[in-house]
């Protein structure tokens, strides 16, 4: 497991994020700090978060501390999610498992012999088209092709001066038809259809800021190559600019670029003041993609038993996410921790609200539902929760339009005491809203939780 904490400044949105590998983090105001917190003017301020056994531990030193709006003046225990009040500062605490190297895998027969029926079919098509093209050729006889010569008139007989002459008819020239040729067809190419360009926003007299914001934005929705052309103009515009680079960094480590986007870290570290928040992010994100490097470029180890494969059941496909812009945004997410009670061995409360976009087509009374999914930490892996109701299905009766907001939506996490259930604790749920059956809209909390699952859709 690894320690990640985030804050966000005051009159910033680009929140700073931090991830440790180590198993102890200091958070303070002096420069001895992992973390280091603006000086808010009320003296030297500390604490110590641990890492033991998968569990976080919070050891207040100098200052207030809050927990989830509760005062702590000695140790406690931390969970993902929580929020720790200090130095003026909220930071968002999140226990994240250290990632998996990727491992190679060999084809199977089936996918093998549907790769040889995909050539079998090219080969079939290219011959389908010119084999018609050459036995059409062959089938023009060339002789036809040639003029047949006229045949020259015989002379006229000269009369003898003994008797009468006698006339001799004139031969007639037969004309002789000459014959047209046959044409050959020839195959049509079919055209291909263009692509359609990603549309780009307006960027006439845009400072470098709102372009670097216009640039996260469609990052957000997968539009890579619209992100990287406004990142590449602000650039152009400040090319100092620290969080430019850094979102060019993320764009390259979301596209698994690894060794490209640490060159870009890099650049961020030289770019940024000895020991900020970017420069210490960008140290420590080179750690991990190092690190996962590593781990890629290893070989596999060979195992010389055969293992019996394991057949993965079948699970119905749901529609991809639509390329247009969702008509609903989950805003106001909130996950609100409850104490636990003699049955209760973990309960948590989601709160959120629907927000229609302006400038998008309404929706439809009772062609909207919102799914939330309940995720739990056992060990190292994580894993849709096993409580008594794990999911959580609301259909929205009313209509949305006009950037009206239509909430609060709430679902309750309950986890019975039971000794089965001790190695399992909450890490976080994913909230999926669909429109007509399709999923045009995904939050989360935390949202890294996105990364490390992969939800199916609504489950009955």
């Amino acid at each position: 497991m690894m320690i990640r904490l985030e804050y966000t400044d005051s009159g910033k949105e680009t929140p700073h994020r931090f991830t440790f590998l180590q198993d102890q983090v200091i958070v303070g105001t002096d420069g001895a700090s992992d973390v280091r917190l603006p000086d808010s003017g009320r003296g030297p301020q500390s604490l110590r978060i641990e890492l033991q056994d998968g569990q976080g531990y919070l050891h207040p030193a100098q200052g207030a501390v809050e927990v989830n709006g509760v005062v702590v003046e000695q140790t406690v225990t931390l969970e993902s999610g929580d929020v720790l009040s200090f130095a003026d500062h909220r930071l968002h605490f999140t226990l994240v498992p250290l990632p998996r190297p990727m491992k190679t895998r060999k084809l199977s027969g089936l996918e093998w012999g549907t790769l040889g029926l995909i050539a079998f079919l090219a080969v079939s098509q290219v011959l389908f088209l010119l084999i018609p093209s050459i036995s059409w050729r062959g089938q023009v006889d060339s002789d036809i092709l040639r003029p047949t010569p006229t045949p020259t008139p015989s002379p006229m007989p000269t009369a003898t001066p003994e008797g009468t002459p006698t006339p001799v008819p004139t031969a007639t020239p037969v004309p002789t038809p000459t014959p047209t040729p046959t044409p050959v067809p020839t195959a049509t190419p079919t055209p291909r259809p263009r692509a359609t360009p990603t549309p780009i926003p307006d960027t006439a007299g845009k400072s470098a800021q709102e372009l670097t914001k216009d640039a996260t934005e469609l990052a957000r929705k997968n539009q890579i190559l619209a992100a990287q052309r406004l990142l590449n103009q602000a650039l152009s515009l400040d090319p100092d600019y620290v969080p430019a680079l850094a979102a060019r960094a993320r764009i390259l480590e979301s596209e698994t670029l690894f060794r490209e986007a640490i060159t870009a870290w890099e650049e961020v570290i030289s770019r940024s003041e000895a020991g900020s928040a970017d420069a210490r992010e960008a140290q420590v994100e080179i750690r991990l993609l190092r690190s996962r490097l590593q781990r890629l470029e290893r070989p596999p180890v060979r195992n010389p038993t055969p293992t019996p494969e394991t057949r993965i059941p079948e699970r119905p496909p749901i529609r991809p996410l639509p390329k247009r812009e969702s008509p609903l945004a989950v805003k106001d997410l909130e996950v609100v921790r409850w104490a636990e009670t003699e049955n209760t061995a973990e309960k948590r409360m989601v709160r959120f609200s629907l927000q229609h976009r302006a400038q998008t087509p309404r929706v439809a009374a009772g062609t909207a539902s919102v799914t939330v999914i309940f995720y739990e930490e056992s060990g190292n892996s994580i894993q849709k929760a096993r409580v008594p109701q794990p999911v959580v299905t609301y259909e929205i009766r009313q209509g949305l339009g006009g950037g009206k907001t239509y909430g609060e939506i709430e679902a309750v996490y309950n986890r019975p005491k039971d000794p089965k259930t001790q190695n399992r604790k909450y890490f976080g749920t994913i909230i999926q809203v669909f429109v007509d059956g399709e999923l045009v809209e995904t939050a989360a909390d935390p949202p890294l939780l996105l990364d490390l699952t992969q939800p199916r859709g609504p489950s009955n």
